[in-house]
């Protein structure tokens, strides 16, 4: 039986490993956003990454990328029509069964839940405060009901009893709306404010609720950093994104 440390170990070099082939992926995508001027930023935890690591933080083993909604239909059909094999877009409309809003890449014959770089779409939202944290609060729901009526509770926990027996809970309460619904409700709701008429943005399919509502300006106004040796485009108030979202962000502990 293997020890601890060496478990440990073996979760290290797989990390890494899936760092090797994401950045891999990383490269074609942003030769392709070059090439048909595609906009888009580094998100979350890959912002933090280039900031103080110039890359992958060491425990982190994917990447996530903001894209407007305005642009993102478009973003992802050119990507499934221009990735090289083996990479391919995951979505909702190109994957039956995929069980997010966004879409992701990932890699031919291996699931997407394994290795990937997330394509989090950001909406428009309404001008008062209240009106947003309603937007956001709304929206939450929405990405939670599709995704709770696609997943299998005994696959997608299969380790963790607590949030399988939630999941199966609120399964049963939604067993009266069809998926539909919520992919209606979320067409309705990423352009009902739209981005060039919006002072903020959100990213729809959040899990950190108002600490993702930024100013527009962060995703049109952008620099660039190094990211294991691309520079890649973040907001160019990196810093105070970064503190919007995790507050000390420059001593390292995990999240």
């Amino acid at each position: 039986m293997e020890g601890p440390e060496n478990q440990k170990n073996q979760g290290n070099l797989e990390r890494q490993e899936n760092q090797k082939i994401e950045l891999e992926m990383m490269k074609s995508i942003h030769r392709i956003c070059t090439s048909h001027q595609l906009p888009y930023s580094l998100a979350f935890g890959s912002v933090l990454g280039a900031v103080r690591h110039q890359g992958f933080i060491p425990w982190d083993d994917d990447i996530d990328l903001m894209v407007g909604i305005d642009v993102y239909d478009r973003f992802c059909r050119i990507l499934q029509e221009r990735l090289p094999y083996p990479y391919r877009l995951y979505s909702r409309n190109t994957t039956p069964g995929y069980e997010f809003l966004f879409a992701r890449i990932g890699l031919e014959e291996v699931s997407h839940k394994d290795v990937y770089i997330d394509l989090f779409p950001m909406v428009g939202l309404p001008a008062s405060l209240p009106g947003r944290w309603c937007f956001v609060h709304l929206a939450h729901l929405m990405y939670r009901g599709y995704f709770l009526k696609q997943i299998d509770p005994a696959v997608n926990y299969q380790t963790q009893t607590a949030k399988r027996r939630l999941a199966r809970a609120a399964r049963i309460l939604l067993r009266p709306f069809p998926a539909s619904i919520f992919t209606r409700l979320y067409s309705f709701l990423q352009q009902r404010y739209p981005i060039a008429e919006a002072s903020h943005l959100t990213n729809f399919c959040g899990i950190y609720g108002m600490r993702e509502v930024i100013p527009s300006t962060w995703l049109s106004d952008l620099t660039r950093l190094e990211f294991e040796g691309l520079m890649l485009p973040v907001p160019m108030e990196y810093d105070a994104y970064l503190t919007q979202m995790y507050g000390d962000y420059r001593t390292p502990k995990q999240f």
